[in-house]
């Protein structure tokens, strides 16, 4: 492990614990559940970060950069999700269709394909 990588590790320690944290407050509200999976998205992109600074094995560095991209591929939509959350009442009509998290989490999984 390297001095570099130790900002990565707090960042994960603290959106894990936060998500954790808030999800334990009330499992079945939306708005919870929607901050958790944000919150563990951003722990996955970090980890990937994390774990490709500290590695000196070069032969898994492939595999942690995929492990990044999974979860900065995962991030805006999720984060869209959660800002949706917040005044459910004050949203646009747009972010109240079906449709359109339909074609927001399509266009994340496309991404997510082409790694």
């Amino acid at each position: 492990m390297n001095p570099y990588s130790l900002p990565a590790l707090a960042v994960l320690i603290v959106s894990i614990s936060l998500g954790i944290f808030i999800l334990r407050k009330d499992p079945r509200d939306k708005f919870n559940r929607s901050f958790f999976l944000f919150a563990l998205a951003v722990s996955v992109w970090v980890l990937g970060k994390f774990m490709k600074r500290s590695d000196i094995n070069l032969f898994f560095l492939d595999t942690w950069i995929i492990v990044e991209m999974v979860g900065a591929i995962l991030v805006p939509s999720l984060m869209l999700y959660f800002v949706s959350r917040l005044q459910p009442a004050t949203n646009p009509r747009l972010l109240k269709s079906s449709y359109f998290w339909l074609t927001i989490y399509g266009i994340s999984l496309f991404f997510f394909f082409l790694l």
